[in-house]
């Protein structure tokens, strides 16, 4: 199967590594390189880095819904496109080129949004987990074409309940691509949202419970942190 890949954070590392041994990866598509660390050098992202080194197709953009962007994505002939962690939302055009997942890290369609693993450990979640869908208009709503759970554990952190979720990426994304692409329509009853963090989100309210405050440490663990000031 030709796959184009499309992933610019970490939690994508995994499945686009197993993509790679399973199938054929054309491309890689992922955001410009951006001034990181005390020296503000360019930085490509970790899935460019490693598409990169692993001599793959890369293809660097900030606009993935371009006219002449849909006409390089149209040449490549793909037979799936797979998006994890890319931070661009996809047109209706885009999509429209071929097959196209999505890998997310909550078990849908609870914590639709962009900070699901923080705000499962911060809301006191048992379960979490990572769930493949269809793309849609509205954010993290497409059809729900598997999920896989795991217990969070008592003393997880956000970061490190990132990387077990990653983990789990492999498996049932190959599985999905394997089958036909029908599904579960998500329950609009039951959704929640965890919208994106910022710095301003750290602040330790210490007049809350101590197990509310032990929740908020753990959930912004280790971005962006906590402070009491």
């Amino acid at each position: 199967m030709r796959i184009l890949f499309l992933g610019s954070g970490e939690f994508g590392l995994p499945t686009l590594k197993r993509l790679v041994e399973h199938d054929e990866v054309v491309g890689v598509v992922t955001s410009p390189d951006r001034p990181a660390g005390r020296n503000r050098a360019e930085t490509p992202t970790p899935i460019g880095a490693w598409a990169n080194a692993e001599g793959l197709q890369v293809f660097k953009t900030d606009n993935v819904n371009g006219p002449a962007f849909i006409q390089t994505i149209e040449a490549l002939k793909v037979d799936a496109m797979v998006v994890i962690a890319f931070g661009q939302k996809l047109s209706e055009a885009c999509i429209g080129i071929a097959p196209t997942i999505n890998l997310h890290g909550s078990l849908l369609p609870r914590w639709r949004g962009a900070a699901p693993i923080h705000a499962a450990i911060m809301h006191g979640d048992e379960l979490s987990g990572v769930s493949v869908i269809t793309l849609a208009q509205q954010m993290d709503a497409g059809t729900i074409l598997g999920q896989v759970s795991t217990n969070i554990g008592e003393c997880e952190t956000a970061g490190e309940l990132h990387d077990r979720l990653a983990l789990l990426g492999p498996d049932i994304v190959i599985e999905v691509l394997a089958g036909d692409f029908s599904g579960e329509t998500q329950d609009d009853s039951a959704v929640t949202y965890a919208p994106k963090l910022s710095r301003k989100d750290a602040h330790l309210d210490l007049s809350q419970n101590a197990q509310r405050v032990a929740r908020k440490i753990r959930g912004l663990s280790p971005w962006p942190g906590c402070h009491l000031n």
